[in-house]
């Protein structure tokens, strides 16, 4: 019998956070954006080898948009290091997050929605949330408020869209609807920071909520299928 998701999780946890604290490290006492090319970037790339490597627990068309959504967001994380350095660069990882959400919301709806009691409220709780960070941060945001609202648009559909889940896994949904909700916090933070008042711990929490909802979304979508593979005798 082969091991089970939940035994071959284990042993990439670690080297997970380790990376996680390592790029931690760097951020914190080196200026240098180069050094965070071997630090930053192996985080995603490390989700996009473990999910190469199962991906018998994907569906072949989410195998794909998943490669597809982490791939983005690495290209997202290459640009946004040197955006100190040319403005451009930011407009560019924007969008390159921005499609990664797009093809991550094609992932969630790839199950029937289940419109659960109080969908309603949690689509106002995201509304009004949204809301209160765009009043926040608009008038810093100058030439960035189209890029901006459109990307706030993408994220407010992704977490809801994660909300609306219809799967047999409730550790699934959960950890996905959580690391989905920790991509909401990340790309707050980062906002706040950006374009409204500068905090010294700001990108430490960035980070970490960031590297917390990439895995945790993964590992949701993984555990949903294994769960599936389980109810039909074929436990991995």
């Amino acid at each position: 019998m082969k091991k089970s998701a939940q035994n071959r999780l284990f042993p990439f946890v670690i080297p997970y956070v380790l990376l996680l604290v390592l790029d931690l490290i760097c951020l914190t006492f080196f200026d240098q954006s180069f050094f965070r090319v071997f630090t930053k970037l192996p985080i995603v790339l490390s989700l996009l080898i473990y999910v190469f490597y199962h991906k018998n627990l994907l569906l072949k068309r989410n195998f794909r948009l998943v490669i597809l959504a982490l791939f983005f967001c690495l290209l997202g994380d290459l640009f946004l290091i040197f955006d100190n350095y040319y403005k451009i660069f930011f407009l560019v990882g924007l969008g390159s997050f921005l499609i990664g959400h797009v093809f991550y919301i094609f992932v969630f709806s790839n199950e029937k929605f289940n419109l659960k009691k109080g969908w309603q409220f949690f689509l106002l709780f995201t509304l009004v949330y949204s809301a209160f960070l765009f009043f926040v941060i608009k008038d810093s945001l100058n030439d960035l408020l189209i890029p901006v609202l459109l990307y706030m648009a993408v994220i407010l559909v992704m977490i809801n869209t994660a909300y609306l889940r219809n799967v047999n896994s409730v550790i699934s949904y959960n950890l996905v609807l959580t690391g989905a909700l920790l991509f909401m916090v990340s790309d707050s933070v980062l906002a706040v920071n950006m374009f409204y008042e500068q905090f010294t711990w700001a990108p430490l929490v960035v980070m970490t909520t960031y590297a917390a909802a990439q895995f945790l979304i993964i590992i949701g979508l993984l555990k949903d299928n294994d769960f599936d593979q389980k109810l039909n005798g074929n436990s991995i």
